[in-house]
């Protein structure tokens, strides 16, 4: 958000903007406009490249072995999201809960999390824009 000096006179708010999806938006400021986007989800192809995430992760999660709570439990439930298609609702929700089991046991490696979270974000991206 930020400040938004209006033309009209008299007229300070605050700009906000965002996506939205299938519903009205509305806005309480008077003398203001809201434009809607339409949420388009992942790019075409952005999950063709998932699997270098993927790759990412068990680099961190060797890198963090320690801190994890149980370390081949971790990467049996990063084998399991790996062997998912992730072009499928289906095998995009089984490696979800993969991940967040992960998220479960590695809380202690942050780069762990970090990476984690960011291959849920882009999931739940492709879930939306299909």
């Amino acid at each position: 958000m930020r400040r938004n000096k209006g033309t009209e006179a008299g007229n300070y708010g605050i700009q906000a903007g965002g996506l939205v999806t299938g519903s009205p938006v509305q806005s309480g400021n008077t003398n203001s406009t809201v434009i809607q986007s339409t949420n388009v989800g992942a790019e075409a192809g952005a999950l063709a490249n998932f699997h270098q995430t993927l790759d990412k992760i068990e680099k961190q999660l060797n890198a963090d072995r320690n801190l994890v709570i149980d370390f081949e439990q971790c990467i049996g439930f990063l084998s399991v999201a790996r062997e998912q298609q992730f072009d499928d609702s289906e095998g995009r929700s089984t490696a979800k809960v993969m991940f967040k089991k992960l998220l479960d046991k590695c809380g202690g490696a942050p780069g762990v999390v970090s990476l984690v979270t960011s291959a849920l974000t882009l999931l739940g991206a492709a879930q939306a824009g299909r």
